[in-house]
């Protein structure tokens, strides 16, 4: 190498917090390991960056995780 960062990037294409964590958990380590790294969200992976759509994710031992966020009822707060 000419002292140029090594690269990662990830894709997320899944707007569940199951489908979220892979391209976080391993970004965030890349980036730890010194590398330049980037996630690319798309298809239902936008609704986790989109303002009106992320604050209707859940997390925790209620919520469900399984289920998009597009099947679930819409008084989820």
């Amino acid at each position: 190498m000419t002292g140029e960062k090594e690269r990662a990037s990830f894709i997320c294409v899944k707007d569940t917090l199951d489908g979220a964590y892979p391209s976080l958990v391993l970004g965030i380590n890349a980036a730890r390991q010194g590398m330049e790294s980037k996630i690319f969200y798309s298809f239902m992976g936008l609704n986790l960056v989109m303002k009106a759509l992320a604050e209707r994710i859940r997390a925790g031992p209620d919520a469900d995780h399984t289920l998009p966020i597009s099947t679930r009822s819409s008084t989820l707060s």
